[in-house]
């Protein structure tokens, strides 16, 4: 149960920030953040693969890029940190993510002989989904979050949320990344704020349970 509920308050944090930081902080970043992401996930990457043997260095490699966006985010809410450095450490931090899962579909090519063909088919599939995903939801959400009943209005953020991290997680993506989509998505709602009091308060009961299964974890 305690891993279950972990799960759902990591899926919360990083909802709750993309709908404080919303598209604005994705357009503020631009360049900067996708570089930052990019550096963030490739030179440890390169630098792991360099010293360890492989092919089990490219499993650690593409594992030690890896940015915990649900403890960035967590600690952005607690600390009152300039907006644009917020925004540009919160785009960055979800790009790395996505980085990460393309490397880490390559190594396990790499170390199942998969030709290239193959493996350049499956980074472009991804790629095309994650954009896509991004595109439709930010142009379909909104819309239906301003027409919904206000009968509706605590169960629709919800069933979106989980309905899109459920989809994304069996393609193979982290839930980090649908999660972070759809809080950027309906930050451009009229009804944003009230998604946001809703999400606040499961975050206010559920939020901390994430860190007390990583101190459970520990030896």
């Amino acid at each position: 149960y305690l891993l279950f509920f972990s799960e759902f308050s990591m899926i919360l944090l990083i909802y709750v920030s993309g709908l404080e930081h919303g598209i604005k902080s994705i357009r503020s970043s631009g360049l900067n953040a996708v570089i930052a992401a990019i550096s963030g996930a490739i030179l440890p990457f390169l630098i792991t693969v360099s010293i360890f043997p492989k092919p089990e260095s490219f499993i650690l490699g593409a594992s030690v890029g890896a940015t915990s966006i649900t403890a960035i985010s967590s600690m952005l809410k607690d600390l009152e940190i300039n907006e644009s450095i917020a925004n540009f450490i919160t785009s960055s931090s979800a790009l790395d993510d996505v980085i990460d899962l393309i490397l880490v579909t390559l190594a396990l090519s790499y170390i199942s002989n998969a030709q290239i063909s193959s493996v350049t088919r499956t980074v472009a599939l991804y790629v095309l989904i994650g954009v896509v995903t991004f595109i439709a939801s930010l142009v379909i959400l909104p819309k239906i979050a301003d027409r919904i009943s206000e009968n509706y209005i605590e169960e629709f953020p919800l069933l979106t949320l989980f309905g899109l991290v459920t989809i994304l997680s069996i393609i193979g993506f982290s839930p980090v990344v649908p999660a972070f989509i759809v809080g950027v998505a309906l930050s451009e709602s009229k009804r944003n704020h009230e998604f946001l009091k809703i999400a606040s308060s499961l975050l206010n009961i559920f939020g901390s349970l994430f860190f007390v299964s990583i101190g459970f974890q520990l030896n």
